[in-house]
């Protein structure tokens, strides 16, 4: 017998005594199964719940639970004793937590003298105690210790309905005592006073106000105060209301020293600005929204006036989503107020919670900070240096790379120059990554090299498109890019370019698409990304599993009429879960797990990397026990908490005959899809069935 079995006996004995517990026998069921397993015998002997005293009070059935043991307890059954000497079993399915007390009520029809209650410890279902008491009035104990002992005035019952999580306290008083109670969550308790009726004085207050995923909520509870007059049976509610306040966090980047420009991001509610001078700036912006789903709008615009410099662009990134991808930009300007130049105003929907950088970058030797890229020095070249320029009026995207005697690589729009440092030859590409409006554009030359002490320079050169209507001289194939998700748009994709391309025999464009938001929820249901797809003409051409893709179409060197094409960047999500279904059994015949089980395991693993499962058992034991993992990118990243569910299976057994596992085919084995419905693992277990004598044992 183990250490602490005896001190649980101890234990046991210790509260028989002390509460003159009254046990229910003749339960012929009520057997304590222990496997030889050492893990079953900790289980067993540290279980313990706690019975202080049932009470039966105006036809009210109130059985007190108190998990004083180190598992958590799950509550099987509760049989309860009639005063006719009858038996009457309820399942109420409950689960303890460590140092958990819970009130389990009846409403019974008969007159109760006794429960016993059966649980087993969460996690072994094979390990079965019973704890014992018998049923009494409400003058014995009192059913809340808060409240202090009393001489049984009878029952009054508390209830706090909290579906937000704030923090609230109630405090009561009465007969010169004062007592409280704070949670942050629904919760319900009892108070016995030492008599009733009584006048009690109840006051509440918030404790704390919950904030989660961008939303900070302002909570109240109500009533605040109440005075009465209660009695046995008495019930007092309090309500938790709370109003939600949405924001975003913005980050504004104005590198250069020089006061006289300025970037500008506001909501509906605020406004926050960074000039040249300040250099940047992190700020909490809050907005109001009537959108469910807390949809709201963020925008960010770049002004300047003279002396500064009339040129750059503003960039707006995401950086809550993997790779901080870029969003939004422009590099066009107006003149809205006198000597006052400003680029367009960048709108964005939002969901709560998001980080984005405004960054403002110019083309005259200002640096853009942090991981935005952005231009360097214009000073001039010395004999390690290669001085690179970009000439483009247009304002087209291009991104230009390096490798070799120096190694790098430079995305922007529009005119600039910097140099990089190298130690031999260095060979460059150039790609164009997106058109202004009604243009089509390259860069040339894509690929060339320079040594240090060289200067390289590329063009961009663009010829206007007509969004309506080809050029009167074509051909040309007519591309229409779309975007598109399967959860209703819930993960804000978007595309560059946006408008349909008109591209000649020959000439190449790279569409982009990316999403926004990850996970998402939509219909109720979480979902994670999966894939994200393209498709030219409803055939995919593209398919990878990260949050952004593109695709490079170049139009046939022998087209000869006028083609149109659709190209679609469509991004999947899928539900993130893992669960057993059905019962708990396996019938007592020969054949694959999943022929004689009576449940079965189902899942859905977004961005699935692998998974294996395992069996447990005992060579003539009466049960086995079921285990699968799953892993994917999100719990490898530490995005998620890993996909892993256990069942144990024990054997029914046919009328007249006593079965036993015999053998399993394999234990273990591993999981190769995603996806997954009504599965067990493919092994097939041998059962050896004796019968039963009528005198046998």
């Amino acid at each position: 017998m183990a250490l602490a079995d005896l001190v649980l006996e101890g234990l046991t004995l210790a509260l028989v005594i002390a509460l003159g517990l009254v046990l229910i026998g003749g339960l012929a069921y009520l057997t304590v199964t222990v496997t030889s397993v050492n893990n079953a015998r900790l289980a067993y002997a540290g279980l313990y719940v706690y019975l202080p005293q049932p009470f039966y009070v105006n036809g009210t059935l109130y059985v007190p639970m108190l998990n004083i043991g180190y598992y958590r307890a799950l509550v099987k059954y509760v049989y309860v004793r009639s005063v006719d000497g009858s038996v009457h079993v309820y399942a109420p399915g409950l689960v303890l937590g460590l140092g958990q007390y819970y009130v389990y009520r009846l409403s019974p029809g008969y007159e109760p003298v006794a429960v016993t209650v059966v649980a087993s410890p969460v996690g072994y279902p094979g390990v079965v105690r019973e704890f014992s008491a018998n049923v009494t009035g409400v003058s014995a104990v009192p059913v809340v210790t808060l409240s202090g002992p009393g001489t049984g005035g009878g029952l009054i019952e508390v209830i706090v309905n909290d579906p937000y999580g704030a923090g609230w306290q109630i405090q009561w008083s009465y007969a010169g005592q004062t007592y409280s109670m704070g949670q942050s969550q629904s919760y319900t308790w009892y108070i016995n006073p030492p008599y009733a009726p009584i006048q009690i004085i109840f006051t509440a207050k918030i404790t704390q106000n919950p904030s989660a995923n961008g939303i900070n909520y302002t909570c109240s509870i109500t009533p605040s105060q109440v005075s009465n007059s209660y009695g046995p049976g008495s019930v007092v509610t309090f309500n938790v209301q709370c109003s939600a306040e949405y924001y975003v966090v913005v980050q504004l980047y104005a590198p250069c020293h020089n006061a006289n420009y300025w970037v500008t991001a506001w909501t509906d509610t605020q406004s926050v600005s960074v000039n040249g001078y300040q250099g940047s700036g992190t700020y909490t912006l809050y907005y109001t929204t009537t959108n469910p789903q807390g949809i709201g709008q963020v925008a960010f615009q770049a002004c300047e006036s003279p002396p500064a410099f009339i040129e750059g662009k503003l960039a707006i990134y995401n950086l809550s989503a993997p790779g901080n991808p870029m969003i939004e930009e422009t590099n066009n300007w107006s003149s809205p107020l006198p000597l006052t130049w400003c680029t367009p105003i960048l709108t964005i929907d939002t969901a709560p919670g998001i980080t984005y950088a405004g960054v403002f970058g110019t083309y005259g030797g200002c640096a853009v900070p942090g991981p935005f890229g952005g231009g360097g020095n214009n000073g001039g070249n010395n004999s390690n240096q290669i001085s690179v320029s970009v000439s483009d009026s247009y304002g087209a995207g291009w991104s230009v790379t390096w490798s070799g005697g120096a190694s790098g690589g430079k995305t922007g729009s529009g005119s600039t120059t910097w140099n990089i440092t190298a130690s031999s030859t260095v060979n460059f590409n150039a790609k164009i990554t997106s058109n202004p409006a009604n243009y089509t554009c390259t860069i040339n030359p894509t690929s060339t090299s320079a040594n240090p002490g060289d200067s390289v320079t590329f063009t961009v050169t663009c010829t206007s498109t007509n969004t309506t209507q080809p050029p009167p001289s074509g051909p040309y194939c007519i591309v229409t890019p779309q975007a598109s998700d399967n959860v209703g748009g819930a993960s804000g994709i978007k595309d560059s370019p946006g408008t349909t391309q008109y591209l000649s025999p020959g000439q190449s464009q790279t569409f982009y698409w990316w999403i926004q938001y990850n996970p998402v929820t939509y219909d109720g249901t979480e979902y994670y990304l999966n894939n994200m797809e393209v498709s030219l003409n409803g055939q995919v051409v593209a398919n990878q599993q990260t949050s952004s893709i593109d695709y490079t179409f170049t139009c046939p060197g022998t087209l000869t009429s006028n083609q149109t094409y659709t190209l679609t960047g469509t991004a999947n999500y899928m539900p993130r879960y893992l669960k057993y279904e059905g019962g708990n059994t396996i019938s007592a015949q020969n054949g694959t797990l999943g022929q004689i089980a009576s449940g079965s395991f189902s899942w859905s693993d977004p961005i699935f990397l692998g998974g294996s499962w395992s069996i447990s058992y005992s060579q003539y034991g009466t049960s086995l026990k079921v285990s699968v993992t799953l892993n994917d990118q999100y719990s490898e990243t530490g995005q998620a908490t890993p996909l892993s569910e256990s069942q144990t299976l024990a054997i029914s057994n046919p009328p007249g005959y006593l079965c036993s596992i015999y053998s399993v085919s394999a234990t273990s084995g591993s999981i190769s899809s995603g996806q997954a419905s009504n599965w067990m693992p493919p092994v097939t277990v041998t059962i050896t069935c004796t019968p039963i004598g009528n005198g046998g044992k």
